[in-house]
This record gives structure tokens, sequence and C-alpha cells, in this order.
């Protein structure tokens, strides 16, 4: 198909496709369904995505301060098994690449913020913002936001002063990815090499904040 072909038919399914898509690129849809990122771009975007999710709840728990604490970052590689039907196994690579990896990703999050919470908010009002929030933009499926909104529920009889969040923030990212690698084997299908690229490597982002309110 042309790219205007492709466009024409996501038009007509309702998906917000990119202008220039061509044929052997593949779609991800964004994180908490907002639409679709070539697999190309999408690392970036889903990382930023997750975080500024993540600080969108804690502030409007009237968080005071979150601080950027850690982070560990990991790559392998993406190879086809067979053994078990179609799968993707990873194979660790050189650690100059997770150095890389972290320094590329690392201005997104690690950042120190700090918020004046309006005092005219009762903690009631609060929780009940951030859980609106959370359930609007599909966030109740990540444990590390159900974790925070737990910390600030009035229902549990205290309120957390302070919070470490752990998160994955390549988990749905990852997982869209090896969904991606399969399709190369399809005789109907057949990724551009500017996809393979982006879907050779598999990259796990594990970062921590300390939230204090």
């Amino acid at each position: 198909m042309l790219p205007a072909q492709i466009r024409e038919l996501g038009k007509k399914n309702g998906l917000a496709l990119p202008y220039d898509l061509k044929p052997g690129q593949a779609l991800l849809r964004y994180p908490n369904n907002k639409g679709y990122v070539a697999a190309s771009e999408a690392e970036e975007v889903f990382v930023r995505d997750v975080v500024d999710c993540i600080f969108h709840v804690a502030q409007r728990l009237g968080a005071r301060r979150i601080v950027y604490c850690d982070c560990q970052t990991s790559n392998q590689k993406r190879e086809l098994s067979t053994e078990n039907g179609l799968s993707v196994k990873a194979v660790k690579v050189d650690a100059n690449v997770d150095k890389s990896t972290e320094e590329k990703l690392s201005k997104i999050f690690t950042r120190t913020t700090e918020y004046v919470p309006n005092p005219d908010l009762s903690a009631e009002d609060r929780y009940s913002n951030a859980l609106s929030f959370a359930r609007d933009n599909g966030l109740m499926g990540y444990a590390e936001i159900r974790e925070l909104l737990n910390a600030r529920n009035p229902q549990s009889g205290s309120l957390a002063k302070s919070h470490k969040i752990k998160a994955d923030l390549t988990s749905s990212l990852n997982k869209s990815l090896n969904v991606a690698v399969t399709l190369n084997v399809l005789p109907v299908f057949h990724l551009d090499s500017t996809t393979k690229t982006a879907t050779e490597t598999c990259t796990t982002v594990n970062v921590s904040w300390d939230v204090e309110f």
C-alpha cells in the first residue's frame, strides 16, 4: 500500500496515524490509549508518558516534593524462539549499551520537582481528584499508581507523609515491541530497517523517587 492509502485506511478505522507512515513500519498504541506512535519513536514517548502520569497523580494527591533517587537500566537483544511457539527471548548485550540508554533517557526521569499544594483542598478532595485522573487516563493498571493512591487514601485511617515510588518505565513498551518483532516472520508482513533497529534491543528502566507530602 502507498503511504496515502495507509493514511486513508487509518481514517476509516478512527486511527491517528503518523502522516509519513510507510509500508514496513509498525505502530504501537500510546500508553493509556492516547493514539499511536511509530515503533522507531516509541521509547522516549512511552517513558515520558509513564513519568508524567506518576508526577500528575502525586501532584493531585498534594505532594510537596518529588525527588529522584535511583535508576537501574539493562538492555538485552531480542531473538525469536520457536521452542514454545513463536516467542521472544532476550540475550544480554554489552554493558556500554546500558550506559548509553540511561544517558539518553535520564533527562526524562532524573528530575526533582517541588509543589505548593492548595491549602483549600482537603485530603478527600485531593484523593478524589487524583483517583478520577488515574481512572480517566487508564492508569489503574499500574501497580505503582495504585500504591501511590493507597498511600494517601483518607479511608485508610492514616495518610503517608512520604512514599517511595519504584516504577518499571518500559514494561508496556516491551510488551508492544515483542509483538512487533513476531510480525516480521509472517509472510504477509516485513518490518523496514528503521523498525527492525528499534525492536532489536529490549530495554528495561527501573526508577525510584521519594515523594514528600
